[in-house]
């Protein structure tokens, strides 16, 4: 039986695999096209995937919280980099502690100052569902922004027929 660790090891790896292959199909020209969604272009969407992945890492090294995109100045693959290295630090995180450690509450504030208490199990599993909900809005602010090339399968389900079958 899996237990809650494996799993979501899984999950961030999905996470990881599904990011880059995402991010690899996007041509640099589309990066900027505005587009109505939660954030107005693939760039801000892809910055807010990972400012909320160093965010949460940071809350769970009790450290304060920085949006890691406030200084960015590197290229397309820089960012990619940058963000599937912030995934990687999930996996790492999850391959240093025991499975009871997930039932564990972190106490934590918002970026508005509101304290929570939450089991770190919820805080990352709510932060898997967070990238999955953004990749889906890039795909189709891609396809508004004119991409009509092929783009990559990233469902979970794709990434265990693949490493886990």
């Amino acid at each position: 039986m899996m237990t809650f660790k494996e799993n979501l090891i899984d999950l961030f790896s999905a996470n990881l695999w599904a990011t880059e292959a995402l991010f690899n199909i996007i041509p640099d020209r589309n990066m900027d096209i505005e587009i109505e969604s939660s954030f107005n272009t693939i760039r801000k969407t892809w910055f807010h995937i990972w400012d909320a992945n160093v965010i949460w890492m940071k809350r769970l090294n009790g450290e304060s919280f920085v949006q890691a995109s406030n200084n960015f100045n590197g290229t397309n693959e820089d960012l990619k980099l940058a963000i599937c290295q912030s995934l990687q630090d999930f996996i790492d995180y999850l391959n240093k502690i025991e499975d009871s450690d997930l039932m564990l509450d972190l106490t934590y504030s918002n970026i508005k100052g509101v304290d929570f208490k939450q089991p770190i199990l919820f805080i990352l599993n709510q932060l898997t569902h967070h990238n999955i909900f953004h990749r889906g809005q890039i795909i189709t602010m891609l396809r508004n922004s004119g991409f009509s090339g092929e783009i990559p399968q990233t469902d979970v389900i794709a990434w265990y027929r693949l490493f886990k079958v």
